[in-house]
């Protein structure tokens, strides 16, 4: 079986991630949101966009 599992905590980060590509979001309030640093919170959208390309 194929795919991409994650936690339910995983999918909202990773939801929020894509708000704030799509423009939806800023980070200061994806930081917010999932309660990290504004730091971690670009890490995660460089990630995020990493796995995107």
């Amino acid at each position: 079986m194929d795919g991409v599992f994650m936690s339910r905590e995983e999918l909202k980060i990773f939801r929020h991630a894509m708000n704030v590509i799509e423009g939806r979001l800023s980070i200061v309030e994806f930081s917010l949101m999932i309660d990290k640093s504004h730091r971690q919170a670009q890490r995660i959208i460089k990630k995020v966009r990493a796995r995107l390309e």
